[in-house]
């Protein structure tokens, strides 16, 4: 498979969900609305994507309070955010380690839900 960089995947399927942290309003009602997927080899700064991609969708930087809040008239309900240890390391600028037992996964994956 080639990749040129993230994967963003928009208009999912409407299926129900459930996160820790999401806001009594939201619980059992949250339907995912987009979905980030990046790799290593995609390049780019996983960080400065993921909040670029959420503030893309309504998640502010300044807006990750735990529990997150409900807006009614808003229709993001909250985020998931996935970070791998090389993702990390990549965005501290250190060595990855070892390449991933399990390449296909994705190194960040970040979900918007409403």
């Amino acid at each position: 498979m080639t990749r040129n960089g993230p994967d963003v995947v928009e208009a999912l399927p409407q299926v129900e969900v459930d996160t820790p942290g999401a806001p009594p309003g939201c619980r059992r009602r949250l339907v995912e609305t987009a979905r980030l997927h990046w790799s290593a080899t995609d390049g780019g700064d996983p960080a400065d994507l993921a909040q670029r991609f959420l503030a893309a969708h309504g998640v502010t930087r300044d807006d990750l309070t735990r529990p997150g809040r409900h807006d009614p008239d808003d229709a993001v309900c909250g985020a998931a955010l996935y970070l791998s240890a090389a993702a990390g390391a990549y965005t501290l600028g250190v060595s990855p380690g070892a390449p991933s037992p399990a390449p296909t996964l994705p190194d960040l994956v970040v979900v918007v839900y409403h």
